[in-house]
Parts: C-alpha cells; structure tokens; sequence
C-alpha cells in the first residue's frame, strides 16, 4: 500500500496532498472514493481532475482483474489455514513476525472465511494479501475516524507491516 503523499507525488500532484488530508482524504482508499464535485469544489484543475480519476479507474480495473483471475484459479494449496497463509504472507513483508503475537490474528479467521464466501475465492497467497489490506484499510479508517484502536487483529498485523 503506498502511502498517500508518494502516490501523489506519483502522479504530479503533490500540491494537493494537504487540501486532500485537511478534507478527510487522509490515504489512498478514502481518496478513491472522491467525486469529480468534490474534486472541483477543493480546486484541483480539470487535467489534474483526469489524471486522478484514470488512476482510480486503472486501480480498480487492476483489482478486478486480479479477483477474477483468483477466482478463476491461481497457485492454490488449499490445506493451508489461514494462520499460514497469514504467517507465509507477513515472511514476504516483515523481516521478524514474532510467534506470540500471530495469536491475535486468529479472531479473523471468520472474516477469512467470510470474505473468502463473498467473493466466492479460494485460499492463497494472493487472496491473503487482498484481505489484510482491505482489514488494515478498514482498521486506519476507524482510528481516523474515532481517534483510538479498533480492531486490535488489523492494527496488531498493520504494525507488523510497518516494522
């Protein structure tokens, strides 16, 4: 997950960094949610306008993309639990992932199973990593949102990422 302010930098539009985060738009998931009229009402140029929402739509045309190839197979073993594709996962982003902690990531597993039925997906690496982002998404929106920790499994996993 790139950060807000590098994607932006990305893209050339920097100078907008600081209206986005003053509004609420304070990373990537929230700001690809916006509208073309908020996008106007918090005076980003029309080109600039353009160049954002085709990020957007390519971003989500890419997540389709791969959903669809996850559902339509993909490495798959499926004897693996969740617990291991979860620690498989975090030995490709985390240099040490203390065995203690993974404990608490097992509250998720109905969400694993959850998401996994939603989406009709079966288990791998890549569907691992599609459902931790969208938790530790929905973990640092909550703490934005209320100012304290919510969902003690994504924020124990977000910061194993950012280690």
């Amino acid at each position: 997950m790139a950060n807000l302010a590098s994607k932006l930098q990305g893209l050339g539009l920097e100078r907008y960094h600081v209206a986005f985060v003053e509004n609420g738009f304070e990373n990537w998931s929230t700001l690809s949610k916006i509208t073309d009229d908020d996008l106007k009402e918090l005076g980003v140029k029309m080109g600039h306008r353009r160049i954002l929402q085709h990020e957007i739509a390519a971003e989500r045309n890419k997540a389709a993309e791969e959903l669809s190839s996850l559902q339509n197979g993909g490495a798959l073993d499926e004897t693996l639990g969740f617990r291991e594709y979860t620690r498989r996962f975090l030995a490709e982003h985390v240099r040490v992932v203390p065995e203690d902690r993974l404990d608490i990531l097992d509250s998720e597993e109905g969400n694993w199973q959850d998401f996994l039925g939603k989406y009709g997906l079966c288990p791998s690496l890549q569907v691992c990593k599609l459902f931790w982002e969208g938790r530790v998404n929905t973990y640092v929106a909550e703490r934005n949102s209320t100012g304290g920790l919510i969902n003690q499994s994504a924020r124990t996993f977000y910061l194993f990422l950012k280690a």
